[in-house]
């Protein structure tokens, strides 16, 4: 069985492949992750050929054909054009991250709108921010943790089941990143944290998760609460994906 796909497509990895050809993943709107063959992209005379390069967003006639793992390209042009994502090396940088973790990330075939639109949001802002917010990576975390299935749980004590919001907000609470749960000033003494964090941090992981029933913190975290909900929350994805 075989279909053309018309789908907007992300290019997280490209290879050269023969003399003439490149081979990438993409992650598709559409559907999911697929590697694709573009046959002569390497030769001047392509039409596509600098398009299929990491960070570029694109839109993408692919040849399908099931049982085959790589996909013939048979078109591309340019979605998306973000020059400061391509030229400054730190956006380029926190690009190829997100790409990283896209690459480890399974992401259903059937549903990618999600993950796509995500991964697309967050290149968008490291290309056309003016300066990086210091919770960007902690939120693409928390989110892409969602998308996934591994939600930590922000809402009440993992051992006793006390509601987060009668926690000593004088204390530290614990967070477990590989069971992903919080612990309350009283059960931390006999469960094992990976941090202890001010109640702001899982206040505004809280948020990000439910932004409609999570009212967003009073005042912005500090430079050191982002770095550490960031590192939270990264450790929890590598935990639940055994990286």
């Amino acid at each position: 069985m075989s279909e053309i796909l018309t789908t907007p497509a992300i290019v997280l990895r490209s290879i050269p492949y023969s003399d003439t050809s490149k081979i990438a993943t993409l992650l598709t709107r559409d559907a999911g992750k697929i590697s694709i063959l573009a046959k002569g992209a390497k030769s001047q005379n392509s039409r596509y050929g600098l398009l299929i390069q990491p960070l570029n967003e694109l839109e993408v006639v692919v040849y399908l054909k099931s049982g085959r793992d790589l996909q013939n390209l048979t078109q591309a042009s340019l979605l998306a054009k973000r020059e400061q994502l391509l030229t400054d090396y730190d956006r380029m940088m926190g690009g190829f991250r997100i790409l990283d973790w896209m690459l480890k990330i399974q992401v259903p075939h059937n549903d990618s709108s999600a993950h796509y639109n995500l991964i697309s949001r967050v290149l968008t802002t490291l290309d056309s921010a003016p300066t990086f917010h210091p919770g960007l990576f902690g939120k693409f975390f928390v989110r892409l943790s969602q998308l996934n299935g591994y939600e930590p749980n922000t809402f009440e004590c993992g051992n006793c089941g006390k509601p987060f919001r009668d926690f000593d907000r004088s204390l530290p609470v614990g967070y477990s990143a590989s069971v992903g749960q919080i612990f309350c000033e009283s059960c931390q003494r006999n469960q094992k944290s990976d941090y202890a964090v001010e109640t702001p941090v899982i206040d505004m992981i809280s948020h990000w998760l439910y932004p409609n029933q999570q009212a967003q913190p009073a005042s912005q975290l500090s430079q050191s609460q982002y770095l550490t909900l960031e590192q939270m929350m990264e450790n929890h994805l590598r935990y639940h994906l055994d990286l």
